[in-house]
């Protein structure tokens, strides 16, 4: 082997070395303690709970107003039924305020 290869192949092995570790001692800064505060005010108040709250429901009962309503038999097609004003305007309508209720709970300051 040459001269040349040697050093290259000690170089490579010097890389390849772990790092001695060393211990460091803390400094002043980072021994500094700092608080916390432990009372967290939450981000919404009550006011926007309610109004939350209160869209969910409203888009629950447009969902059940939606919902609901079978044919008296099997043989018979009630087209009254399914297309009804409670189903095709009434129950979208309600779910809208809802989402209104929401967005304006959400928006709300506290």
């Amino acid at each position: 082997m040459s001269k040349q290869n040697k050093g290259a192949k000690d170089q490579k092995q010097e890389i390849l070395k772990p790092t001695e570790s060393k211990i460091v001692a803390p400094t002043a800064a980072s021994t500094v303690k700092v608080q916390t505060p432990t009372n967290q005010e939450l981000v919404f108040g009550a006011k926007n709970y309610y109004w939350i709250g209160g869209g969910f429901i409203t888009m629950l009962v447009g969902f059940m107003l939606m919902s609901g309503g079978s044919m008296p038999s099997p043989e018979v097609w009630d087209e009254s039924i399914i297309y009804s004003f409670r189903r095709i305007t009434l129950a979208p309508f309600v779910i809208l305020l809802g989402i209104a209720f929401q967005v304006v709970g959400i928006f709300s300051k506290k």
